[in-house]
């Protein structure tokens, strides 16, 4: 009897914490409705943030390379009220676009923004920028005494970290750039096989690294210890070095240049032709464009008249016909005549004998109109 009471005890005592265990985990643990509300406030908080961003006309990226980055905004408010600025913990100071950031250290700053919106209420916008080391700068490879000097300058005293690849192969080295911010690697000749090596490098410093800086390739090989590619201080072209033979082997063994030079020489040549198509149709549109226009003037100057023009100008000209022989008319009966001009106009009328005398019972009728 003692067992089983002792057992059942027990067993009330593990339900009992089965029990508060299992309340206790449901109070704890959020319910779909808790989440979704929590999801929504994210979401409206975002829109918020990108609201904001557009009234400010702000463009922050996350991580920059430039500890002194230049933001440019706009003052959304009416009365110009101004925007102030507060990096991480210090105090806030009224800025003007274009601004100019201090020189912030490695790593992730938090700027906050007051200002007041296009509706006239106060807002705070916060934006984080993480600033990274710059990517370091590359010298050309050397060797020297059967070893191969990489060297450089980065950010004094952070660490850089070289990537040497060749093929499948990859192999990182490390060192600490000084205090006036050069380094060097040296590898040893016999540790580097024949073939073609690309490294490239980057800087990290307070657990923030850079970009990759720009890549360099050589060649190491029994004949070629050191042959930059991408190094542009050690390439040297000269045409007269070149030989239709070898233009032809290069555009033959490189498929896509010579694609590229006969798609520049079809382009070109179509281009052309449009020049002189485009000015060729200029000339003629000028030349028929002055044809027309002599061809309008001579029209207009042999007009051709209609039948009512005829009429109107038949009646026109005898109109300014009569008004010529009225005006013959009245300079005929306002003009005196001599004895002299009668003779001559009207012999047959000559009251005058053959001897020169006058006729006897000479009768003259003198008529006029008027």
């Amino acid at each position: 009897m003692k067992i089983r009471k002792f057992n059942r005890d027990l067993l009330l005592q593990l339900l009992a914490l089965l029990s508060v265990f299992f309340l206790f985990t449901i109070t704890l643990m959020p319910t779909p409705t808790i989440a979704q509300d929590i999801a929504e406030l994210e979401e409206k908080e975002v829109e918020r943030e990108e609201d904001f961003l557009q009234q400010l006309l702000l463009d922050i990226p996350e991580t920059t390379d430039n500890p002194s980055h230049i933001i440019t905004f706009v003052d959304p408010s009416d009365d110009n009220s101004g925007i102030e600025l507060g990096i991480d913990e210090g105090d806030f100071e009224q800025i003007s676009s274009p601004y100019t950031l201090p020189a912030l250290s490695i790593g992730q700053h938090e700027l906050t923004f007051k200002f007041v919106d296009k509706y006239g209420s106060p807002q705070i916008l916060k934006k984080e920028l993480i600033v990274i080391p710059r990517p370091p700068i590359m010298n050309s490879p050397l060797f020297e005494e059967g070893i191969l000097k990489l060297s450089g300058t980065g950010l004094s005293n952070s660490d850089l970290v070289l990537i040497l690849s060749s093929g499948k192969n990859i192999s990182v080295e490390e060192t600490i750039i000084d205090t006036e911010g050069n380094w060097e690697i040296a590898i040893n000749r016999d540790e580097l096989n024949e073939g073609v090596y690309t490294f490239s490098a980057f800087t990290r410093r307070n657990g923030y690294a850079s970009n990759l800086s720009e890549s360099l390739t050589f060649e190491v090989g029994e004949s070629v210890n050191n042959t930059s590619i991408n190094n542009e201080k050690e390439i040297y072209f000269s045409f007269k070095d070149l030989s239709w033979e070898d233009i032809g082997s290069i555009i033959t063994k490189n498929t896509d240049l010579g694609l590229l030079v006969g798609g520049a020489f079809i382009l070109g040549f179509i281009i052309c032709l449009l020049i002189t198509s485009l000015i060729k149709g200029s000339i003629d549109n000028k030349t028929i464009k002055n044809f027309e226009k002599k061809m309008q003037q001579t029209k207009k100057d042999n007009k051709e008249l209609t039948l009512k023009e005829k009429l109107s100008q038949g009646v026109e000209n005898k109109e300014e016909k009569k008004v010529d022989n009225k005006g013959k008319k009245k300079s005929k009966t306002d003009k005196i005549l001599t004895k002299m001009d009668f003779l001559k106009d009207y012999k047959k009328f000559d009251p005058d004998d053959k001897e020169g005398e006058e006729k006897d019972n000479i009768q003259v009728k003198v008529t006029s109109k008027s």
